[in-house]
């Protein structure tokens, strides 16, 4: 079972959390810092989407969250960009310490074939930057998508969950969950005295 504590209200235990800082877009330049000279790596730097940072006793130091919307079902030729730019990645020393199938995946020539919908150079990139500067215990990383009806959206899970099974190898910690099924939860949990906002959204994104 794919381990979705993030976003549960179990999740918000004072233990686990002490949120200090909350940002978007975060560029991890403490891997960027050590491939310098190579022009590939600094042209797709590892830039994700939300980055919550902890502090004291907590558990995890930071929690980062890649969302995607439509981006699965569109850009294929930003993920071919992606998949170019990894290979630069496969030529630099110690950054991938303790990730030996993250690497060997990275590694592989089927990527075209086995990854369509994922772009799971992208969510390698994020982890290694992840690492580098919080170690491979201490963040974890939640993938937030889009479903769709059909083909492409059960193509897409079918990837996730790959990739997923392939993280678990190297101990990482990587979860995901899609947009329908959080508002299912929100709904659950929230609804009272939120019913506007809760309808506002259900009308424009379900």
């Amino acid at each position: 079972m794919t381990d979705n504590s993030i976003t549960t209200p179990e999740f918000y235990k004072p233990a686990e959390a002490n949120f200090v800082g909350f940002s978007f877009y975060q560029d991890f330049s403490t891997l960027t810092a050590s491939c310098q000279g190579n022009p590939a790596i600094l042209k797709r730097k590892p830039n994700l989407d939300v980055v919550i940072e902890n502090q004291g006793k907590s558990k995890y130091k930071a929690y980062g969250i890649e969302c995607k919307f439509s981006e699965p079902y569109s850009k294929r030729e930003d993920r071919k960009s992606h998949r170019e730019s990894l290979s630069s990645y496969l030529q630099v020393d110690g950054i991938w310490e303790g990730l030996p199938h993250l690497k060997a995946l990275s590694d592989s020539k089927g990527l075209n074939e086995e990854y369509q919908y994922l772009d799971m150079p992208q969510m390698v990139k994020h982890l290694l930057g992840l690492t580098r500067k919080y170690g491979k215990k201490k963040f974890r990383l939640l993938y937030l998508w889009y479903d769709v009806p059909g083909e492409e959206g059960w193509q897409h899970r079918r990837e996730i969950q790959q990739f997923l099974k392939e993280t678990e190898k190297d101990q990482l910690k990587v979860s995901e969950i899609s947009y329908q099924e959080i508002f299912a939860r929100l709904s659950e949990h929230y609804m009272n005295g939120n019913e506007e906002y809760m309808r506002y959204l259900s009308d424009r994104y379900f």
